[in-house]
């Protein structure tokens, strides 16, 4: 699928759409045909507020895009005829055009873009913050112009308002709980929409105008006053993102900088990521070779100097370039290589396209972040780019760096990679678990508002092969991880945190893509497991906390509905939960008549900083010492289960599990009704009562059906 600028998409003529000079005649023709479209008359232009400086009747419709063209290569064309008009006084107002998913109970946010009719990594990037966004609070994407990226992200939950005034309208119908806004004119709507309706605004700063000047020193955006009033909002909004601590940094100099530097914003970054469902669904070319440049119509990013060098040097193996180039008729010449222009794609090629190449090259002279060096490292290709220092901040080093505007040592490097045996490994993985899809997530529930964050608490005791597919469970829901290794004084002979059982732990735990704080005893060991159980109460940060033991299951659906409890006007600040325990297999479950199996113990906490265990592990005391119990501060989910797999293990496990309960002493009586068990016997183990076992007549969470 090619990309364009949507269904106002016009072409004036055969001309070149990546010239310059084309492309504003293209926005001159959109802004035309806007006019007429609209029909507007009686448009007054005001040269020093006191005069009309033009009057037009309704046979001189160009005197608008007269008015306007001065506006559109800063603003675009609808923003233009936005802005001419509310100089004006006379504002059209056509019906927005509204795409997605009714509104969900819980919090609620928006966005505020200008879609720009051309791909743009940072409109891309917060897109997809948006989209993860939407898997916990509802989010709302308004744009002035169709996004040329949004069918990249098909099924996604975010509802999208195309609304060409966007910076004029008053949004009264729109009802959120903070508001997202894009540089430039789009965060000043966002900040008003928040001034307005006394919501906080968070404002994003891709680069500020002395990161632009000391790195590509041209350009309008690095003009101050380009930026006065969008600068003002920054100092009024409720925190600024970033993508990268580089640009944070230069954001924070610039605004402590001019009239109003007392006012500091909060500034936090937020990563962009990729596009997993696209990156999953390429599939790896048999026989890779070549290399693939991701570049911009700007010339801070134009690879044309190490194309001639590749061309110079006799480089005769594919040659690929992603994106709108520069300048585009100097490519047009006889290469010493095949040259394949694909354009602006979508991220469907964009992958197959990184996955066909040996190596991604990354000309650029300036970043705010650099997503297609991350994009190449999650398909395993190496990346060779100029030295710049957000780069180094985020990909240390995994890239080949070469100084900065060294054609030739760059077309060198892309020869010498191409000639050696690409290795898919898994080097990669220290930048890119850092920067995934979840782990962004994360960054976006605590830099805003709305979003709370889970921690998910586990004691990795030696239960068999459990303990991997545990940690595996858990890191879809969780945003962060506790695990303590499972052994304590009380019980020494239980082999709990075993040899097999740390390397067990530190397999699973290099193949999550989420922040895992991890505790191994060593020579303290704890005293039993309420100590177990404290130390990862010492360690949670998260808004909510959950009790996972090693051998508990959940569906990542049941977990996110207990989160969005947690959001309700009323939220609980316990919540206890349905089990289902499954005995000797995953097909037969234990049952008894009111006993421990029907008990609905205890999951989730609204965490507080000096919660700890008492006695009892599945209860906490708060700061005062007093025990957090229902009925005052609990609710408990229909629907939602926990799947317990303690009983679905070998006899010799078992009777481990059995023994531990004995030395700990909590229960009244331990029974072993395990090992001789036969259908009609009673099952209950730490209790005298009435109990058996039937068939599991559920459906198995998807993590357990291959177990």
């Amino acid at each position: 699928m090619e990309r364009s600028g949507g269904k106002n998409f016009v072409n004036p003529g055969n001309v070149k759409l990546d010239d310059p000079k084309a492309e504003i005649a293209r926005e001159e023709q959109i802004l035309h045909d806007l006019v007429i479209e609209r029909g507007q008359t009686g448009l007054e232009a005001h040269g020093d507020g006191k005069e009309p400086l033009v009057s037009v009747l309704q046979d001189d419709r160009w005197v608008i895009l007269k008015i306007a063209k001065s506006l559109i290569k800063e603003a675009g064309p609808r923003k233009a005829l936005a802005l001419a008009q509310l100089a004006s006084g006379n504002l059209f107002t056509p019906q927005p055009e509204i795409r997605g998913i009714e509104k969900k109970p819980g919090r609620s946010c928006a966005f505020f873009s200008d879609g720009r009719s051309f791909y743009t990594g940072g409109r891309y990037s917060v897109f997809t913050h948006a989209v993860l966004l939407a898997e916990v609070v509802n989010v709302t994407w308004l744009t002035d112009e169709p996004l040329p990226f949004e069918d990249d992200f098909p099924g996604h939950n975010v509802k999208i308002i195309c609304d060409a005034n966007i910076f004029t309208r008053k949004h009264n119908d729109l009802d959120v709980d903070f508001v997202v806004g894009l540089p430039n004119l789009s965060g000043q709507a966002a900040f008003s929409y928040g001034e307005q309706f006394d919501v906080p605004c968070y404002l994003v700063m891709f680069e500020a105008p002395n990161f632009i000047r000391e790195f590509r020193k041209d350009g309008e955006d690095a003009k101050e006053s380009y930026w006065e009033d969008y600068k003002k909002c920054m100092r009024g909004c409720a925190g600024v993102i970033a993508h990268s601590h580089t640009s944070a940094g230069y954001t924070r100099e610039w605004l402590a900088t001019g009239e109003g530097a007392g006012r500091m914003p909060p500034i936090r970054v937020v990563n962009p990521t990729w596009n997993k469902r696209a990156c999953d669904e390429a599939v790896d070319s048999p026989a890779r070779g070549g290399v693939v440049f991701c570049s911009r119509s700007a010339p801070f990013k134009d690879p044309y100097s190490v194309l001639v060098e590749l061309d110079r040097l006799g480089f005769t193996e594919r040659v690929m370039i992603i994106g709108k180039t520069w300048n585009t008729e100097r490519y047009d010449r006889s290469w010493s290589f095949p040259l394949e222009m694909l354009g602006t794609i979508d991220d469907d090629k964009k992958f197959r396209a990184l996955k066909a190449a040996k190596i991604l090259a990354m000309p650029s002279m300036f970043e705010g972040f650099g997503m297609p060096p991350m994009e190449a490292m999650v398909c395993g290709t190496p990346v060779v780019a100029y030295d710049l220092p957000v780069l180094r901040e985020t990909y240390v080093g995994f890239i080949d760096y070469i100084p900065l505007g060294k054609a030739g040592e760059m077309a060198a490097h892309i020869i010498q990679r191409c000639s050696e045996e690409l290795l898919l490994s898994k080097k990669y993985t220290a930048v890119t678990g850092k920067l995934s899809p979840r782990r962004t997530l994360t960054q976006l529930k605590k830099t805003l508002p709305g979003p709370l964050t889970l921690g998910v608490g586990m004691i990795a005791y030696d239960i068999g092969d459990w303990v991997g597919r545990a940690i595996e469970n858990a890191a879809q829901y969780a945003d962060e991880l506790y695990i303590v290794h499972g052994r304590c004084a009380d019980f020494p002979e239980a082999p709990h945190g075993d040899q097999h059982t740390i390397e067990e732990i530190n397999e699973a735990v290099e193949k999550v893509d989420i922040p895992v704080t991890l505790h191994f005893c060593g020579a303290n060991v704890p005293k039993n497991k309420v100590e177990l159980q404290n130390i990862i109460a010492g360690m949670v940060e998260a808004d909510i906390y959950m009790k996972q033991d090693a051998d508990e299951f959940w569906r990542p659906e049941d977990v996110r509905h207990v989160m969005g409890l947690f959001c309700d006007e009323s939220p609980p600040d316990i919540v206890k939960v349905n089990w289902v325990h499954f005995w000797k297999n995953l097909k037969t479950i234990a049952a008894d008549a009111g006993g421990k199996w029907t008990t609905k113990h205890p999951r989730f906490w609204r965490w507080r900083d000096g919660f700890s265990h008492t006695f009892t592990h599945n209860n906490f005391c708060d700061t005062k010492g007093e025990l957090i119990e229902d009925p005052e501060y609990v609710e408990v989910m229909a629907g939602v289960t926990c799947y317990h797999t303690g009983y679905a293990r070998t006899v010799e496990q078992v009777q481990r599990k059995l023994a531990f309960y004995k030395a700990r002493n909590i229960e009244g009586v331990v029974i072993d009704t395990f090992t001789d068990w036969k259908p009609g016997d009673r099952t209950q183990t730490t209790q005298n009562i009435r109990s058996w076992a039937e068939k599991f007549e559920g459906e198995l969470p998807e993590i357990l059906k291959d177990a």
